[in-house]
């Protein structure tokens, strides 16, 4: 890219994954030496991300996994006011967010061994937000409140927190250069990408913009967005010829929901991804779809861009929880797609 850094901070930390549920005196989630009255802010949080012997003796506790399990038995130290900072002690790895005056939600991803639909239904009532299904895992997000009610729930199999990362770089794309592109669109200047559309799936595309509209953007440097001082925003990059402004994004990432301050803003590495494409193949349509909210959607997302019409996808987001040895929903979509005669390239 020009004025716009492909270099995102990826988010890599490895930590247990979480949910906190809510505190309930006869929870099974919960050791009954936990669930005395402890003074708020008196205890230091800790997460083992361990499986209690209660959890495996309750048929709601073993749905979810130990990490899970171990920050619901951990829930009772959430104190009042400082929830998502207690959430993200808890939990580093996990992604919360609160609405304005709403509870702390969670983002989840939950399988079930009957009818996805039906599983999404009963957690929207539940007071799940921007619910995604594919093949049968709901994903979306949650409130923390309701995670032992939503892991009682006869259509529940198993529950997860849902734990993006973007494999983003350091250094600014040379990319037309090193393969050869930029000498071979000089010897056949028919080789634009004219007639192709790429789908990128990563982070975001123009959270910058938001951020710079809401009036108190998060500060820009190493903690904050923009780590290398460059603002432009999608409207800026469409200016200066970085990018068209046919651009068609099918889902933007949750701009001002990325977690602060515990988290750095969404990063908007999809927009340089694009950029870089934009390079290489000047001619080719362009799509996005964020892939940082769980692993539904983005399995959701590979679909969408191929609906869409991309004939080419690239992504470099991973979930910590992706299985290694079978195919997990995001392998399977890419299985789909490629049946269709598309190309999925993942980043590493």
């Amino acid at each position: 890219m020009k004025n716009f850094s492909s270099s995102r901070l990826g988010v890599g930390v490895l930590a247990l994954a979480g949910v906190v549920a809510a505190s309930s005196a006869q929870s099974p989630l919960r050791p009954r030496t936990q669930r005395e009255n402890p003074l708020p802010g008196a205890a230091h949080l800790m997460a083992f991300g361990s499986r209690s012997p209660a959890q495996s003796r309750s048929a709601t506790a073993r749905k979810l996994d130990g990490a899970l399990a171990d920050l619901a038995r951990h829930a009772y130290l959430v104190r009042p006011g400082q929830a998502l900072a207690d959430l993200h002690a808890l939990n580093p790895a996990a992604r919360f967010m609160q609405p304005v005056g709403g509870v702390p939600m969670v983002a989840v991803d939950t399988i079930t061994r009957g009818d996805p639909q039906r599983l999404k239904d009963a957690l929207v009532a539940l007071g799940l937000q921007d619910p995604s299904v594919y093949a049968n895992d709901v994903g979306g997000w949650l409130p923390v409140s309701a995670i032992e009610a939503a892991a009682a729930r006869a259509e529940v199999h198993a529950m997860r927190a849902a734990m993006s990362r973007t494999r983003a770089g350091k250094i600014t794309s040379q990319g037309d250069f090193a393969q050869g592109t930029s000498m071979l669109r000089t010897s056949y200047r028919t080789l634009t990408g004219s007639g192709v559309t790429v789908g990128i799936l990563s982070d975001s595309y123009n959270c910058y913009a938001v951020y710079a509209a809401s009036g108190t953007p998060p500060a820009s440097g190493l903690n904050g967005y923009a780590p290398n001082g460059f603002l432009a925003d999608a409207a800026t990059d469409a200016a200066s010829g970085d990018l068209p402004a046919s651009v068609k994004v099918l889902e933007e990432a949750p701009c001002a929901s990325y977690g602060a301050p515990y988290l750095l803003p969404f990063g908007d590495e999809g927009r340089a991804m694009l950029q870089v494409v934009h390079d290489v193949a000047p001619g080719a349509g362009l799509a996005f779809h964020t892939a940082s909210v769980t692993a539904a959607d983005f399995a959701s997302g590979i679909k969408a861009l191929a609906a869409a019409g991309a004939k080419v996808i690239a992504d470099d987001v991973g979930y910590l929880d992706e299985p290694f040895f079978q195919d997990g929903i995001v392998a399977q979509a890419i299985d789909a797609v490629e049946t269709q005669g598309r190309v999925l390239f993942r980043g590493g």
